[in-house]
């Protein structure tokens, strides 16, 4: 599923394999995967109403199959359209409910850290097909012709994105179903059972377990009471607010400018002629998974807020001086292929290896901050009935900005230093933004959101408190120790439930 995402950032060389199309037809090849993606995105929302995620995620698995299959098979340009807008659909679909399924199966004090790893397979899915095709390319030798080599390595990247697409479709049907999924249908017994299985080892007097499943079975009762499967609460406070901050968080994620520091500036390089393409390519995608692994950790300590902020002040600093130095130290060409590129940079070495740390360093900000951040926090600030259509529109809205920048970076000058101005702004307005609307989500669980954004307070003055989990806790384990030395039966309500059978 992760390498599925990834086909909206495709490599050079399938395309080349088209006939080295013109800017047009590279923008819209790139764009009809996200384009698809909007589709399922919001195809997901009204999926989320007649499925469980764990099925709706079994059913899209299929989507994204069916989608490789044709890229696999592509014989010329309208096939190709075709076959990534399917494998869109599906993509897109999985992305909205993926991040909703592993926030509420996770064990609230790593939630992050769980959704987390959604984002580290989709940078080692971006990082292995670049290396792939490369590979491909380089050691296919044996084929007299280029288009044959080109052919191998579009191929083959796509059959490994279908052998991924088969390892998840296995791998779910043997996950389990959200407690919060049981709550919602009223299977009490079910919904403790799984919740002890998936965080305290089938203990279903632990309680903390027992302390979740009450606070779950009280706000699946207080918002029935508020009809919250309606779509329409969505665009009414107090939820519009948290839509308009979850919509925010995935379009800046799309507008910070990853593509242009990851795909771009390697044509920009290459025009001082002193950086191997495909060495700084390896070197960034490199940094970006690398730069992952200890984001998913740093997470659930740091906070959600901290590190929006902190993200979007270094990438918008990154980008500013890229586009300062670009300026300052290149000249434009004219009339030349679209291989070769159209902003000559001075053979100056101190500017390119500025350039280079510039880059690598906004590589690094992104997949530390706005790279997990991005799945994580829409997926934990809306109530349980709405969650799944709440994130759906959450998704389409950064599928949109996908869209917008693939079709609009080829025509930007994506190798001339006004794009590097133009996405440094965004970052600009993103620091603002989330500066004034973003909250902290750290260390609440899903069902003590409201207690957030409802408080009154602006987000620069909420503190993070004890969680009403761990008071909760707490009491019911005096309870316990008690009944123990009073050598009464231990606490009825987990002891009864668990021992429920509702199927």
């Amino acid at each position: 599923m992760k390498s599925q995402t990834l086909l909206a950032y495709a490599a050079l060389p399938p395309l080349d394999r088209l006939g080295s199309p013109e800017p047009l037809v590279k923008a819209v090849i790139t764009a009809m995967m996200p384009i698809g993606s909007i589709v399922g995105a919001i195809w997901s929302f009204y999926l989320s109403a007649t499925m469980t995620p764990k099925w709706a995620l079994i059913y899209v698995c299929f989507i994204c199959v069916f989608g490789c299959v044709l890229q696999v098979a592509m014989p010329d340009n309208p096939m190709l359209y075709i076959a990534r807008s399917i494998a869109g659909v599906g993509a897109g679909a999985m992305s909205a409910i993926m991040p909703v399924y592993l926030a509420e199966i996770a064990p609230w004090k790593t939630r992050g850290r769980t959704i987390g790893f959604y984002q580290l397979g989709i940078a080692w899915g971006i990082s292995t097909q670049y290396l792939i095709q490369y590979a491909a390319m380089k050691f296919s030798n044996h084929h007299k012709s280029v288009s044959h080599r080109q052919g191998l390595a579009f191929r083959l990247s796509y059959g490994i994105q279908l052998l991924s697409a088969v390892v998840l479709l296995l791998g779910l049907l043997v996950l389990p179903h959200s407690p919060r999924l049981y709550t919602t249908y009223d299977l009490l017994g079910s919904a403790l059972g799984m919740t002890a299985d998936l965080h305290a080892k089938g203990n279903v007097h632990q309680p903390e377990v027992i302390a979740q499943c009450r606070e779950m079975v009280e706000e699946i009762r207080i918002e029935r009471e508020k009809n919250f499967p309606e779509f329409r609460t969505l665009l009414r406070r107090p939820l519009a607010k948290r839509l308009f901050l979850g919509m925010s968080v995935q379009a800046w994620s799309q507008l910070c400018g990853m593509n242009i520091m990851t795909y771009n500036l390697v044509y920009v390089l290459l025009g001082t002629g002193a950086v191997s393409p495909f060495v700084m390519a390896t070197i960034q995608y490199l940094i970006y998974y690398v730069c992952t692994v200890p984001a998913i950790y740093l997470v659930d300590k740091i906070g959600r807020r901290r590190a929006l902020l902190t993200g979007s002040l270094v990438m918008m600093i990154c980008l500013l001086l890229t586009g300062i130095l670009q300026q300052s130290n290149g000249t434009p060409t004219v009339g030349q292929s679209i291989h070769y590129p159209s902003w000559m940079m001075d053979r100056n070495q101190h500017v390119t290896s500025a350039m280079i740390s510039f880059s690598c360093i906004f590589v690094a900000a992104f997949a530390m901050t706005w790279g997990p951040i991005s799945w994580i926090y829409p997926a934990e600030i809306f109530p349980t009935p709405i969650r799944p259509r709440a994130v759906a529109l959450c998704t389409a809205a950064r599928w949109c900005c996908n869209v917008a920048v693939a079709l609009a970076v080829p025509y930007l000058g994506s190798d001339r230093y006004h794009a590097y101005y133009l996405f440094g702004m965004f970052n600009g307005c993103a620091l603002i933004s989330m500066y004034y609307i973003a909250y902290e989500t750290k260390g609440y669980t899903l069902e003590e959101m409201h207690e957030v954004f409802d408080s009154g307070l602006p987000p620069w003055k909420i503190r993070q408190g004890e969680s009403r989990i761990e008071a909760l806790a707490s009491r019911i384990h005096q309870d316990q120790q008690r009944q123990q030395h009073d050598e009464e039966p231990p606490l009825l309500w987990g002891n009864h439930i668990a021992a429920m059978d509702w199927g």
